[in-house]
């Protein structure tokens, strides 16, 4: 059964998502979900996400965005290891997207310099190839 689940990302032969898992305390802890398109049980990747807001994939790595954190996470496809922080320090990270030239993504770009209360979206480029 799947719980909320959001921000879909394919390749060749597998389907990735966004599952939330609420819980209690804390709220909602995400996890970045594969299976494969050809079937079979879906797998956690990665587990204890705060607020995961959008998901991408390239040939090697899986990225995903925290909003809470404002971070951006990459993990190696092949499996194993920890997840990197690619970037910190976001502004609520809401939607990504990736292709050869880097990862792409959405945060807002509110500062101290602009409308209090008035929401200046801005786009990130980041080539990590």
């Amino acid at each position: 059964k799947l719980r909320r689940p959001r921000a879909l990302a394919l390749d060749d032969g597998n389907v990735y998502w966004l599952q939330s898992r609420l819980t209690e305390p804390g709220g909602d802890r995400d996890s970045v979900v594969r299976v494969a398109k050809s079937g079979g049980a879906p797998a956690t990747l990665v587990d204890d996400q705060a607020g995961a807001s959008a998901l991408g994939v390239d040939e090697r790595n899986i990225y995903w965005a925290t909003m809470f954190s404002g971070e951006i996470f990459g993990l190696r496809k092949a499996g194993g290891g920890e997840p990197i922080v690619i970037s910190d320090k976001q502004n609520g990270p809401s939607a990504l997207a990736v292709d050869r030239s880097g990862i792409f993504w959405t945060t807002d770009a509110r500062n101290a310099r602009g409308v209090k209360g008035q929401r200046h979206e801005a786009a990130v480029r980041i080539a990590v190839k």
